[in-house]
C-alpha cells in the first residue's frame, strides 16, 4: 500500500526537517512520496518489506540491490 508508504514517510520526514533543515525538505506533499514509491517498486533493484502490526503498516525497510564490479577488497 503506498499511501502507507508515504503516510510513514511523510511522519518521519517531518522529523528530520526539524533536526535537520539544511538537508530535509519541509512540508513535502503526499501525492509526491506516492509517486516516487511507485516508480522504486517499478524497478527490480529496488525492494521495501513492510512491518505490520494489527493489519497496520507501522514501517517499512527499503532496500536496493547493486551489482558492483568485484574489487580486491
Amino acid at each position: 500500500d503506498v499511501r502507507a508508504l508515504a503516510r510513514i514517510n511523510l511522519e518521519i520526514q517531518e522529523i528530520h526537517a526539524e533536526k535537520y533543515p539544511a538537508i530535509f525538505k519541509k512540508n513535502v506533499i503526499a501525492q509526491d512520496i506516492e509517486k516516487e514509491f511507485v516508480e522504486a517498486l517499478a524497478e527490480d533493484y529496488n525492494k521495501i518489506y513492510v512491518i505490520v502490526n494489527n493489519h497496520e503498516v507501522i514501517g517499512y525497510c527499503w532496500f536496493r540491490i547493486l551489482s558492483v564490479p568485484e574489487t580486491s577488497l
